[in-house]
């Protein structure tokens, strides 16, 4: 029996219904069903545990120890579109809308399987049946600082947490802008100028603070 690699659309031959083998033209690893086939991947890291522990130290204050784990995403391919499934129960916000990125390599180590069957995986993806189902395996640095969890992805730099950091972080970066904003709007109401035109400013100033911390 030859099925088509859906990485490089080799033609491949297979003798049983149930089968992991390796494409010999692209390496990538397949596990063939009778009823279709899996693909598993692994995304190159381009960042270093220094990296990630500068990263979590500009956050937390804190050097942190980071080690780092590979984390299994089914990517399934239906009616044009591509949706990704997180195969582990990761403690961070919003990991089920994350999107793993990069260069996509042959898997070679030995790695953890999903939680979860394909089944499961098609239903939280909201989908019947798939044209194509891959198992996408994205480096994370995970470190620990009290009850916080932190996931560095080794491939973007992207950081997740199981508590809303960035919110905290944001509103403290905030406080040097009003109080500059805040400076210049008292400094400018005491200068010999019509009232309009402090008006006009003080909606100038406080419009392109809010702007700057929008963007």
């Amino acid at each position: 029996m030859n099925i088509r690699c859906p990485q490089c659309d080799a033609s491949i031959e297979v003798g049983t219904e149930h089968i992991f083998t390796k494409c010999p033209y692209c390496g990538v690893r397949l596990f063939y069903k009778k009823d279709g086939f899996l693909t598993k991947e692994s995304i190159k890291p381009t960042h270093d545990s220094s990296v990630a522990v500068k990263l979590l130290k500009s956050i937390t204050g804190k050097r942190l120890s980071v080690r780092m784990e590979y984390f299994p995403f089914y990517r399934i391919k239906s009616e044009g579109k591509t949706k990704f499934v997180p195969g582990k129960m990761i403690n961070a916000y919003r990991v089920a809308d994350y999107i793993p990125q990069g260069d996509r390599i042959p898997l070679d180590m030995d790695v953890e399987e999903p939680d979860f069957s394909i089944d499961v995986a098609l239903e939280k993806a909201g989908v019947e049946r798939a044209d194509a189902i891959g198992i996408v395996y994205l480096p994370f640095f995970t470190a620990r600082d009290r009850d916080t969890f932190f996931y560095v992805d080794a491939a973007k730099g992207n950081i997740l947490s199981n508590t809303i950091f960035d919110q905290q972080m944001s509103s403290i970066n905030q406080h040097p802008l009003a109080i500059l904003a805040s400076f210049l709007v008292l400094s400018f109401s005491f200068l010999p100028v019509d009232i309009i035109w402090k008006f006009i400013v003080v909606f100038a100033v406080t419009t392109g603070f809010w702007l700057y911390e929008r963007g």
